[in-house]
C-alpha cells in the first residue's frame, strides 16, 4: 500500500510480488485444506515457494531504499504506518467475524468476540497468516535508518559488509540444524537468537543491493545454479527427515536458512533480467502486474476466501492430490483477485488494498 506510483517504474517488482503472492496462496491452501500430506509433493511445493515471503521484504528494499527515491519520514510515521495498523485491525476483525459466522468459535457470543478483539490485536493473536503483517511493522519503523545507510554508502561497501555478516549468520543458522554442528543452536535460540538481529532487515537491505547491482550474464548463471542447487538440497533434506519419521520441520526451509536466501536471490535476479529482456507481454503478465500491485490486499483477503470456499473446492472432484491443490489455489486466487479488482475500482476502498 502507498507505493504504486514508484512501482510503475519497476514493473519486474510487481511481477515478483505477483508470483510471490500466488506462492503464498499455495502454501496456505495446502496447509489449511491438507490437500497434500507431509510427503514428497507437500515438500516439493513448500521447497519451490520458500522464497515467496522473503521476496516481499526484498521487493520492499528494492523500492523504498532506491537512492534516487525520497523517503518522506513525516508521511511514513503519520500516515503510512497508522494506515497499515488500521488495515491490520480491520482485516483481522473481518477474519474473526467470518470464523464466527462459520461456527468456529463454539459458544462464544458475538459481543464477547468484539470485546476480546482489541487485546487479540495488540498481542498479535489474529489469523495465522497475520504474523507477516506484524513482522512488517518494525521494518517500516526501521526504514529511515536503513535508507540512510544505503544512500550515504555510495560504493555499497558498508552494504556489502552488512550482507556478508548477514550471510554468515544465516550459515550459522543453517549449520545448527545438522547434527555435527548442533552446538551452534545456542546462537539461534533464546537470548542469543541471531534471527532477532539479522532476520528480515537483511532481506530489505539485500533488495536495495540487488535492485542497484548490475550482473553480467555469467554472474547470473552462477546465481541461478546456486539458487537451484539450494532449492534441491532443502527439498532433499526435508524428504529425508520425513522419511526417517521426524515429520515436517522447517530446518533448511527456514526463512533465515542460507538455502532460502540463495533461492530468493536467484529468483529476484532471474525475473529482473528476463522481464527487461522480454519484448512481448502476455495476458498472464497483466494478471501478475495487477496481483503484484495489490499483493497486500490479496494477502489480507485470500484466507477469508479460503475459509468461505473450503467446502466447495475440488476435494470431492479431483482425487490426485497434487493436481487438486493446484486447482484449489487457482480458484481461491481467482476469487480473491476478483474481490480486490472490484475494490480497486472504488477510490475509498482502493487505499485499503
Amino acid at each position: 500500500m502507498g507505493s504504486r506510483k514508484s512501482m510503475k517504474r519497476l514493473e519486474y517488482i510487481d511481477i515478483l510480488r505477483g508470483i510471490s503472492i500466488i506462492g503464498v496462496v499455495l502454501i496456505h491452501v495446502i496447509s489449511i485444506l491438507g490437500g497434500v500430506e507431509a510427503g514428497v509433493w507437500h515438500i516439493v511445493y513448500l521447497g519451490l515457494t520458500r522464497y515467496c515471503v522473503p521476496m516481499f521484504f526484498v521487493c520492499m528494499g528494492a523500492i523504498l531504499l532506491q537512492k534516487d527515491r525520497e523517503l518522506n519520514i513525516h508521511k511514513l510515521y503519520t500516515k503510512n504506518i497508522p494506515r497499515f495498523l488500521i488495515a491490520i485491525f480491520l482485516y483481522g476483525l473481518l477474519h474473526k467475524i467470518t470464523r464466527f459466522f462459520l461456527g468456529q468459535y463454539g459458544q462464544l457470543s458475538f459481543g464477547e468476540l468484539l470485546f476480546a478483539y482489541p487485546k487479540k490485536f495488540i498481542t498479535g493473536e489474529l489469523e495465522f497468516s497475520f504474523w507477516f503483517m506484524y513482522a512488517l511493522i518494525p521494518i517500516y519503523f526501521m526504514l529511515p535508518i536503513l535508507k540512510a545507510i544505503v544512500v550515504q554508502d555510495h560504493s555499497l561497501k558498508v552494504v556489502k559488509i552488512f550482507l556478508g555478516l548477514w550471510m554468515m549468520a544465516s550459515l550459522i543458522n543453517g549449520l545448527s540444524y545438522l547434527e555435527p554442528f548442533s552446538f551452534l543452536n545456542t546462537w539461534t535460540n533464546g537470548n542469543q537468537n541471531l534471527c532477532t538481529v539479522y532476520g528480515y532487515p537483511g532481506y530489505v537491505v539485500l533488495g536495495a543491493y540487488l535492485g542497484e547491482k548490475k550482473f553480467t550474464k555469467g554472474q547470473r548463471y552462477v546465481l541461478y545454479s546456486i539458487g537451484g542447487f539450494a532449492c534441491i538440497v532443502s527439498i532433499v533434506e526435508q524428504t529425508i527427515r520425513v522419511d526417517r519419521g521426524y515429520g515436517l520441520e522447517y530446518t533448511l526451509f527456514d526463512y533465515y536458512s542460507p538455502t532460502t536466501i540463495w533461492l530468493t536471490i536467484a529468483v529476484f535476479v532471474f525475473i529482473k533480467y528476463i522481464w527487461r529482456e522480454r519484448q512481448i507481454r502476455k495476458w498472464y503478465s497483466r494478471v501478475l502486474l495487477f496481483a503484484g500491485c495489490y499483493s497486500m490486499g490479496i494477502y489480507f483477503l485470500h484466507t477469508i476466501a479460503l475459509l468461505l470456499l473450503q467446502h466447495w473446492l475440488t476435494i470431492r472432484y479431483v482425487s490426485w492430490r497434487p493436481i487438486r491443490s493446484l486447482v484449489d489455489v487457482i480458484l481461491v486466487f481467482a476469487v480473491t483477485l476478483l474481490v480486490v479488482w472490484s475494490m480497486s475500482k472504488n477510490k475509498y476502498s482502493r487505499k485499503w488494498i
